[in-house]
């Protein structure tokens, strides 16, 4: 087997195959080429969650918090179409002053969307008892 030979059986043998691998591959590049991710900010509000038994005390140190999120442009756009807020469980913590992270199981994203960081990282708060009346 000459040297031309034995290109030319690599090259053009199960050419159809080839040649279909690689217009999928070309479909694909081109597709993934177009989806460029954005980044973006959002001012939400933040929600508190308390138990039966707590009062959240004072005004908490942030009402808003900063959101920086990278993702596809679809995916920013559904964010922005919800009304959504950074939602703070403080259902486990006991009375008194405490400083709460704000961490990513605060907001739900959805697919494609990733969180950067939120501002205020921590927020301080005070949890009293609640009293029959309230």
């Amino acid at each position: 087997m000459t040297w031309p030979q034995w290109i030319r059986e690599r090259v053009f043998d199960n050419l159809s195959y080839k040649l279909v691998a690689l217009f999928v591959t070309l479909i694909l590049w081109v597709t993934m080429l177009g989806r460029k991710e954005i980044v973006t900010e959002f001012d939400l509000p933040i929600q508190f969650l308390t138990s039966s038994t707590q009062v959240l005390f004072g005004e908490p140190s942030n009402q808003w918090g900063r959101v920086k999120l990278i993702g596809v442009r679809s995916s920013v756009r559904q964010f922005h179409r919800r009304d959504e807020a950074l939602i703070v469980d403080l259902s486990r913590l006991g009375y008194g002053d405490h400083r709460v992270r704000l961490t990513k199981e605060a907001l739900d994203l959805p697919l494609g969307l990733r969180l950067i960081s939120i501002d205020p990282e921590e927020i301080d708060v005070r949890l009293e008892a609640r009293l029959d009346g309230e």
